[in-house]
């Protein structure tokens, strides 16, 4: 499991959600001086136009934001630059007085705060400043500075914080903790879930955090299939699936699933035949487990819908609370009796 691919994407995504939790989070002072209520302004634009082409060429190893924000009743803003950096980077301190003087150099007489969080697993790696000087001449930068390293103790804490980004950095402890252990990752992930559900998040905060975690905790086959298992228990004893993790993690499962066994059935009666039957069998199962068993004309519907259709599907199901949203679904979507293009012109 690659830090990279475990680490940058959920960051970019807190940087592009959560911003506010992020810095009351970290920066409990800089959060409470920002007018919330006039609102921030994300500057991915302009901070990407003033990066040099060979720093434009590692956009996707990159996870930094540059925000315009207003404190109080002050009518000049000011900018923040954060950057969140998993990886050692030799020099790397060079690096942020580079997109420091670069930012400063765009805009003239604005004051700008810049914060790194430093989620790798080295814990005396933590550059904190940069300083260069040739004779009288002396330049230093000093920057704030997080190692999510130093949260280990406060794990338990975290596990009953009402800011969703304690659910990201405990599942990054967690993570960095666990790499080479799937059992103990497992164990982790369990505790993490179920400390989700005692938390006071609305119903969208709760499901995103949910989704940070698991892009954090990734599991292989085995361990993942017995994660599933945990949620389904966890939520049909305690009869809460608002959140929908049951029916996404099955989904996912399943339609894995289905297309294996579309593909097996394929090599006997036809490739996209058997591709269909096995969407087919997936929806039916997801669509039973959320509702029971369904009426035969459901059933029927259900397995006329293309390929196409049965992507939709899986994706709307998630939102349906009740048999008759399928019903509509199903009457919005039939496909028309001629409607065979699909599987005649898929080779």
């Amino acid at each position: 499991m690659s830090t990279r691919h475990t680490f940058d994407g959920p960051w970019k995504e807190v940087l592009d959600q959560y911003m506010a939790p992020f810095l009351a989070f970290f920066l409990p002072d800089l959060h409470a001086a920002i007018d919330w209520e006039r609102g921030i302004e994300m500057l991915d634009k302009e901070f990407q136009q003033l990066l040099p082409p060979e720093d434009d060429d590692e956009g996707e190893r990159r996870v930094d934001k540059l925000i315009k924000a207003w404190r109080g009743d002050d009518p000049f803003f000011i900018l923040i630059h954060v950057e969140v950096q998993s990886q050692y980077r030799l020099a790397y301190e060079r690096t942020i007085a580079h997109y420091h003087i670069l930012i400063r150099a765009a805009y003239r007489d604005i004051p700008v705060f810049t914060v790194v969080v430093y989620g790798d697993d080295h814990p005396d790696w933590r550059p904190n400043h940069f300083e260069d000087a040739i004779g009288a001449c002396r330049l230093r930068l000093d920057f704030a500075t997080m190692k999510l390293l130093d949260y280990q103790p406060e794990l338990a804490t975290l596990e009953q914080s009402n800011n969703p980004l304690a659910v990201v950095v405990a599942a990054h402890l967690y993570t960095l903790q666990t790499r080479d252990n799937p059992a103990q990752h497992l164990a982790y992930k369990r505790r993490l879930f179920t400390s989700l559900y005692q938390r006071n998040f609305d119903r969208d905060t709760l499901r995103q955090a949910f989704r940070l975690m698991d892009w954090l905790l990734r599991l292989p086959p085995p361990e993942r299939s017995a994660f599933v298992q945990y949620v389904r228990q966890h939520e049909e004893e305690r009869a809460m699936t608002y959140i929908t993790s049951y029916e996404e993690y099955v989904r996912e499962e399943f339609i894995e699933k289905g297309r294996a066994e579309g593909r097996e059935k394929g090599r006997e009666e036809g490739r996209i035949e058997g591709r269909e039957e096995g969407q087919a069998q997936v929806i039916l199962r997801l669509l039973e487990r959320k509702f029971g068993p369904l009426p035969t004309d459901l059933t029927s519907q259900v397995q006329a819908l293309h390929s196409a259709q049965f992507m939709a599907l899986a994706e709307r199901l998630l939102d349906f609370t009740a048999l008759a949203d399928l019903t509509v679904w199903l009457a919005a979507h039939q496909p028309a009796p001629s409607d065979t293009s699909e599987v005649m012109g898929d080779e």
